[in-house]
């Protein structure tokens, strides 16, 4: 059928009460359906999905753990400590912070190297990386020692 006999139709048979009812109707039910799908998309909009994760970590060797601390050590902190002892001013509140957060992180660095467990190895693989821990940690107590300093 097309619209020139549909609207016949219904002027023919509708009374204006009912053309009246149906028209709001019409406008209720569109409101309504256009409401609920904006509120569809905005709770959708701008969210990320969730990153996938891996199901089994990969665990660490000895080896890798300590060379990820001494990398935080020389990425995070090295040049921030640098920074500290240059431009340090015991007035400066912010300069205290820093400080102050500087030295907690370090000694968050200190007892993960204590984590590392070396007993699980033998010969000369496990005398290299205590070596290896022990310059670590030397390294990190002179940072430690510098920033005391400061006080």
């Amino acid at each position: 059928m097309d619209t020139e006999k549909i609207t016949k139709y219904i002027e023919d048979n509708v009374s204006g009460d009912a053309m009246g009812a149906i028209s709001l109707f019409i406008a209720v039910a569109t409101m309504f359906l256009w409401n609920y799908v904006s509120r569809k998309n905005e709770a959708n909009f701008g969210k990320k999905k969730a990153p996938t994760m891996d199901p089994k970590p990969i665990a660490l060797n000895p080896t890798e753990q300590l060379e990820n601390i001494f990398l935080r050590y020389e990425n995070e902190f090295k040049d921030r400590i640098a920074k500290i002892m240059e431009l340090y001013s015991p007035d400066d509140d912010k300069d205290v912070y820093e400080r102050n957060y500087c030295n907690e992180m370090l000694l968050k660095l200190l007892i993960e190297l204590d984590g590392v467990d070396l007993l699980a190895l033998e010969g000369e693989e496990r005398k290299q990386l205590r070596q290896r821990r022990k310059d670590i940690i030397k390294v990190i107590q002179n940072e430690l020692v510098k920033l005391d300093s400061l006080k």
